[in-house]
């Protein structure tokens, strides 16, 4: 008889340790609330490591496997180059060892922007020696930057680096550089768009990569861009399998005619109804569906929502022949159904947890415009 959770093997107590780290999200819910679950989930996993030795090397790689660093300059009471000499000393610790996930997040004031010579150099070397200090790197996050362009010290020195432990990618567009140096990426997502040079030269380095199946991208309001950048993707990454898109101006006119296209795609991700121009609002007042009327008002939303729907996804399919499934604001997965006959509609999905493989307990969830 065990009268002790430590009399538990390692083995039982790493499966213990690795769900704690997703109880504290499961006890917040709301969108809103995101930022107060992450800090929830390292409060309890910190929390559980101080209880003894024992649980503070079970609990290790898990608090060391996303690493953030965060620089705000005029904010933080510390110098650059004294955060720089800090993480170069964790880099050689325990972890460098565990960290599978880097994101670098950099503000400076414009007063610094005019001297931004030394802070951009600065910058590469965080980044490379960041990089290959952390031999199982998996993730790799560049954001933020403000205005803090490193394309003239990547074009100098990144031909030299080759990162292959990057599997995912996170980039802005004038970033393209980095892209090659990552040869063995398979998921790339680039979160600063704009109609420009680097565009091109952006498309080209993703259609390098060997390996890559998945491309997150934020499209234009123009319709017209929108096409062009469609039809760019098809053309560098033909065997593309899964295209993710957070911006949509226009999805008949700029998205839609492309599709036919990609012969490899499987999965579409696709915005909320109301953010593609498709013809649905979201009512923004909150007294639309009140007074005696509002039942009634209720129901044509509902149906007109459904009509929007169903013709949205029919086209979507019937463009992408090899289509398998397609998500219409990351919690609307339309499938098509078993013999290739019609559409199946999962309103209990979850495209984060399908993305990342996450398996929690999940909770039966109604939902009102079904």
């Amino acid at each position: 008889m065990i009268y002790s959770v430590l009399e538990l093997d390692d083995d039982v107590l790493g499966v213990i340790c690795s769900w704690v780290r997703h109880l504290a999200p499961l006890q917040s819910r709301g969108i809103l609330r995101r930022r107060r679950r992450k800090v929830e989930y390292a409060t309890t996993l910190r929390s559980l490591a101080c209880t003894n030795k024992r649980f503070r090397a079970l609990c290790t790689p898990f608090l060391f496997q996303r690493v953030r660093f965060v620089f705000q300059a005029g904010w933080d009471d510390r110098s650059f180059d004294e955060i720089h000499d800090a993480l170069q000393q964790g880099w050689n610790s325990s972890i460098a060892y565990y960290a599978r996930s880097l994101r670098v997040t950099m503000w400076f004031s414009h007063d610094q922007l005019s001297a931004a010579t030394n802070y951009r150099q600065q910058l590469f070397e965080l980044f490379s020696d960041a990089i290959i200090a952390l031999p199982h790197l998996k993730r790799l996050e560049i954001c933020e930057l403000r205005e803090m362009c490193l394309k003239d010290e990547l074009s100098k020195h990144i031909p030299g680096y080759q990162f292959l432990c990057v599997r995912e990618l996170v980039v802005q567009q004038d970033q393209w550089q980095i892209i090659a140096a990552c040869p063995n990426t398979r998921s790339l997502k680039i979160t600063v768009t704009y109609q420009g040079d680097d565009l091109l030269k952006m498309f080209e380095a993703a259609g390098s990569l060997q390996h890559l199946k998945s491309f997150s991208y934020d499209l234009g309001s123009d319709a017209a861009d929108t096409l062009t950048d469609i039809n760019s993707i098809q053309k560098y990454i033909p065997r593309l399998e899964q295209l993710l898109v957070y911006e949509v101006g226009d999805y008949y006119a700029g998205i839609l005619p492309g599709l036919g296209g990609f012969k490899h795609l499987q999965t579409l991700v696709l915005p909320f109804l109301d953010e593609m121009n498709v013809g649905y609002r979201t009512p923004r007042n909150r007294n639309t569906f009140a007074g005696r009327h509002g039942n009634e008002a209720r129901l044509r939303l509902t149906a007109h929502e459904k009509a929007l729907r169903e013709r949205l996804a029919q086209e979507t399919f019937k463009a992408c022949r090899c289509l398998q499934a397609m998500w219409i604001g990351h919690r609307l997965k339309v499938s098509r159904a078993a013999g290739g006959e019609g559409l199946h509609y999962d309103f209990e999905a979850d495209w984060n947890s399908e993305y990342y493989k996450v398996k929690r307990p999940t909770r039966k969830r109604t939902n009102a415009y079904q």
